[in-house]
């Protein structure tokens, strides 16, 4: 069964169970890159854990903004428009993550999902 992206938990365990477009999936997958490449840069430039810390938060709010508040219900999320952001948030993180996991994956065991591209 496919669930909406309004019914789906994002679970990094579980790939997306939602309708992606490949624009979304090349964005989305492009600006998870940027942040992991900041922190590389980071790393290779021997920045302090604090410096490491407000660069990626940086880059975290510019290009996958994501509130740490809990998943609101089903209802919830129907009543309020700022939940629905959140709602989007959340769905960005869970693509991007699965699709450089799929980028990066050594085996079919290391990615531990089936894609069905349509």
């Amino acid at each position: 069964m496919i669930l909406s992206a309004e019914e789906s938990d994002y679970s990094y365990e579980d790939s997306p169970l939602f309708d992606v477009t490949i624009e979304e999936f090349e964005t989305c997958a492009l600006d998870r890159l940027r942040i992991l490449a900041e922190i590389e840069s980071s790393s290779a430039r021997n920045r302090t854990w604090a410096e490491l810390a407000k660069v990626t938060d940086d880059q975290c709010r510019k290009y996958l903004p994501l509130d740490s508040t809990p998943k609101p219900t089903l209802e919830k999320r129907n009543l309020n428009p700022e939940l629905l952001i959140l709602d989007e948030e959340r769905r960005r993180d869970h693509l991007s993550h699965f699709v450089l996991r799929l980028a990066f994956c050594r085996s079919c065991v290391a990615c531990h999902s089936k894609v069905v591209l349509h």
